[in-house]
């Protein structure tokens, strides 16, 4: 079960010294005024407010206790009494540091709750209410309107495994001295991105504690591509969080060993906080890390890549054909059943 908390007015708790009041000075119609608490939209607003509840949750967040985002604070529990435990060390925390809850925004004992614009429930995260608002969204007539739909769609964009290839006709329209003329094209990437963001894609949980971990990637010119399992109790893997990303004009000319290396070294840098201390298994249509042992010391950005990989623990196995069409289908194949070579 989670409880959440939100602060009361949030910046505004925090009382600004004299030679700052000056700076948030403004002028009305009758008197010039200045703000005695720190008020939202200055630059340095969030900065001098995470630092105070880095001074105020530190011990909390290192042992476990919550975890917080500026005034946003989600406290996970096992049972009542787990729960309760924890928000006697929160409330006490609160209480030493004169900070004040807004009860209306707080929940306590919820088995799924909205959390910064997701959807947590047990052991699974999924889109939030935001994602209603890409099923509502009017096909953009402008620019504009075509990088607030991507921006929306974006946030969502670990759910979907090819994220960065369904976006792409749409990317291509606000590059710089692109004229913004729909096609075909453009009306089925758009459509297909907001079917796939509304169908309520579900993740799991990163388990720390589960028996197998697989990072699997592929490469075309178009992009790259990777995903993180995990096996669970069912003995199946589960999604648990999709990379993707467009290439450059010069990563388009890459032949094919270089991008599906480019692709395993890129997802493990992006899932670094995920895979760093465990032992996890890559899977790949390329034996790309063979090209790499082989020629790290003629290529200068394979040596590069290579140095880049030895922080993480890793093995590598081949597998070919299509692994990215059917996420919930895939489950982890017997060693005896592939070609394997070690990483590393």
């Amino acid at each position: 079960m989670f409880a959440t908390l939100d602060l009361s007015n949030g910046y505004m708790q925090i009382p600004l010294n004299e030679d700052a009041k000056h700076k948030t000075a403004f002028i009305t119609p009758d008197e010039t005024a200045q703000f005695e608490r720190l008020p939202f939209g200055l630059k340095n607003a969030p900065a001098v407010f995470w630092k105070l509840m880095q001074k105020v949750f530190h011990d909390l967040k290192s042992n476990g206790v919550l975890r917080y985002y500026l005034d946003d604070m989600i406290i996970p529990a096992e049972n009542w009494k787990h729960l309760f435990g924890k928000l006697r060390l929160v409330f006490e925390a609160l209480r030493g540091a004169k900070l004040t809850l807004k009860r209306s925004k707080c929940n306590f004992g919820k088995t799924e709750l909205e959390f910064l614009g997701f959807k947590v429930a047990v052991g699974t995260v999924s889109p939030g209410k935001k994602a209603n608002a890409i099923g509502d969204f009017a096909q953009p007539s402008n620019v504009h309107g075509l990088r607030r739909f991507l921006g929306l769609a974006g946030f969502f964009r670990r759910f979907m495994h090819n994220y960065a290839h369904q976006a792409e006709p749409l990317t291509r329209l606000t590059k710089k001295g692109e004229p913004f003329l729909r096609s075909e094209e453009q009306d089925r990437a758009f459509n297909e991105l907001k079917r796939l963001l509304t169908s309520k894609p579900i993740l799991k949980m990163f388990n720390q504690d589960s028996p197998f971990t697989e990072v699997h990637t592929d490469a075309c010119a178009d992009g790259l591509a990777g995903m993180l399992l995990q096996e669970d109790t069912d003995k199946m893997l589960h999604l648990v969080y999709c990379v993707s990303k467009k290439t450059t004009p010069v990563e388009r000319h890459y032949h094919t060993s270089r991008l599906e290396l480019m692709a395993i070294v890129w997802t493990l840098e992006r899932l670094r906080s995920f895979l760093l201390g465990r032992r996890f298994t890559i899977f790949t249509d390329c034996q790309a890390l063979i090209y790499l042992n082989e020629y790290k010391t003629t290529k200068h950005q394979i040596a590069r890549w290579f140095d880049r990989l030895q922080e993480f623990d890793f093995e590598v196995r081949y597998r070919p054909g299509p692994r990215m069409s059917h996420v919930d289908a895939l489950s982890r194949a017997p060693v005896e059943e592939t070609d394997t070579s070690e990483g590393q």
